[in-house]
């Protein structure tokens, strides 16, 4: 689970990600599969939720934008 603050990247980094064109058959196929996920909130942190499956945890690496230039 990962803090409420991170909402807006992290829904930036699964539903606008620049690289999903590259696996579009494979997550078309999931979604019509499992459904269309979605983030949701459980008190002050993120869950994924898939209708398939309901609200799961995933884990999440985090890195500061300033390690990543270095």
């Amino acid at each position: 689970m990962l803090p409420v603050a991170y909402r807006d990247e992290l829904e930036r980094i699964v539903f606008f990600n620049p690289e999903q064109s590259r696996v579009t058959t494979s997550l078309l196929d999931s979604v019509r599969r499992y459904g269309v996920p979605s983030i949701v909130e459980d008190g002050n942190l993120l869950r994924f939720r898939v209708p398939a499956f309901g609200t799961i945890q995933s884990l999440l690496p985090l890195a500061k934008a300033s390690s990543q230039c270095d």
